[in-house]
């Protein structure tokens, strides 16, 4: 069984990656907001975390939840953010670049589930991520 942390709070992912070492079973851990505001996490013990076993997430919402997190590497792997487990700038087009490829492809998958609030966002997400990796390439070269 696989178990999957998910936060509610703003700014929680460092604090996730930080507590990793502390959950007994294999899985990943998930925030639901990408936003990394440092003097959130500190007070972490306010907030509770739902464990779920990831078998049991039905596909569609699986696959927003790998967007979320292939989303955010991709950010990582561009330079533009910091990498939470070695608080470093890590840049990797090459990766940056498979991570933006299968958020596309996950975005094709899910779209006809998505509401047509979420729609623009998923795209604009996807739209952000392209731009920014030609910005970012056009300025390693």
């Amino acid at each position: 069984m696989v178990i999957i942390l998910i936060g509610s709070a703003r700014g929680r992912t460092n604090a996730f990656f930080k507590k990793r070492n502390k959950v007994k079973s294999r899985g990943l851990l998930v925030s639901s907001e990408s936003d990394h505001d440092e003097h959130e996490h500190e007070h972490d013990h306010e907030h509770e975390h739902e464990a779920v076993d990831i078998a049991s997430i039905d596909i569609y919402p699986l696959l927003g939840i790998f967007t979320n997190i292939l989303s955010e590497q991709a950010w990582q792997f561009m330079g533009l953010r910091v990498r939470p487990a070695t608080q470093k700038i890590e840049k990797d087009m090459n990766r940056a670049k498979v991570a933006i490829d299968c958020v596309a492809f996950m975005i094709d998958k899910i779209e006809p589930q998505l509401t047509d609030a979420e729609k623009p966002k998923m795209r604009g997400l996807l739209t952000d991520l392209q731009i920014n990796f030609i910005r970012q390439q056009g300025s390693t070269q």
